[in-house]
């Protein structure tokens, strides 16, 4: 055995390696996620094979959804007298089908996004990864939902522009439908870190989303359109940061007016929720094992 001399004890301590915590940085942490891509895609098929599994009418619902909740609030709309003589029933339906689609994405993926934290309780306590990847592919795992809600709404938009009673007519603004698919994304997974962050600890916190997601859908421009906002109150409805985000949907699809204000306010919203989603959601990572 050798003996340990001053010189042995020299080289064995610069030979050590030392471990830092990472850094709080968008980059380095979407760099360490990438090393644990067969993770996030085992985590985005589960999130979907899951949903699908058991069930009677599997993906209907994805299609009986939207349509039942867009004739619901189209019949409202018609019976409100809100339409009566500017648009006729066709028109409504598709009107409020291009709102409630998008919306269903947003909501059904920001819900996905703040609860998976706990869904996934064993696995966190039981091996590192990086966390973030969780939320972010239960989120992703929305847009199969929404490619199929999509669908519907394509059919819908190709009957109601050869049909010239419906007043629908789909314009090149509809190529700029991605975008706001990208932006509703975005602002789903920020808000959900944050509210997925919290709900680790506090599990009524889920329970506050739900609520206020409900409220938003009839105070987002979900199933009416801004333009039927009485003009003294469209500034103070145009300050709800989902407004945009709708308006940006529907003027994609069916045309109007574009929303610029609204969105310009949705667009500093996701940038604020981005930064301080992602830093909170960093800050407490760490004690995610401890406390789930």
């Amino acid at each position: 055995m050798d003996q340990l001399t001053p010189k042995n004890l020299h080289n064995s301590v610069s030979q050590k390696t030392e471990i830092k915590p990472g850094g709080l940085g968008l980059l380095s942490t979407l760099s360490e996620a990438r090393r644990y891509k067969e993770l996030f895609f085992f985590l985005f098929w589960r999130d979907i094979s899951v949903r699908y599994k058991q069930t009677i009418f599997g993906v209907l619902w994805i299609i009986v959804t939207p349509l039942m909740s867009a004739g619901l609030f189209t019949l409202i709309r018609l019976m409100l007298g809100r339409d009566t003589g500017t648009e006729k029933g066709p028109e409504v339906f598709i009107i409020v089908l291009c709102g409630m689609v998008p919306w269903a994405f947003f909501s059904k993926s920001l819900s996905r996004a703040s609860s998976s934290l706990t869904g996934s309780s064993a696995l966190i306590t039981k091996v590192y990864f990086p966390r973030i990847i969780i939320p972010l592919a239960s989120a992703l795992a929305g847009l199969v939902d929404f490619a199929i809600g999509m669908l519907i709404v394509i059919a819908f938009l190709i009957y109601g522009a050869f049909l010239p009673a419906s007043g629908i007519n789909p314009g090149w603004q509809i190529l700029l439908f991605a975008p706001f698919v990208v932006l509703s994304f975005i602002l789903a997974v920020s808000i959900g870190l944050f509210f997925g962050a919290v709900n680790v600890r506090y599990r009524d916190a889920n329970v506050i989303l739900g609520y206020l997601m409900s409220m938003g859908m009839h105070a987002s421009a979900v199933w009416w359109p801004l333009a039927k906002i009485p003009e003294k109150y469209r500034l103070l409805v145009a300050c709800n940061p989902f407004v945009g985000m709708m308006e940006g949907f529907r003027w994609s699809l069916v045309g109007g007016k574009f929303p610029a204000i609204p969105l310009l306010i949705t667009l500093a919203f996701t940038l604020v929720m981005m930064v301080a989603g992602y830093k909170y959601f960093m800050k407490v990572e760490r004690t995610f094992a401890d406390v789930i």
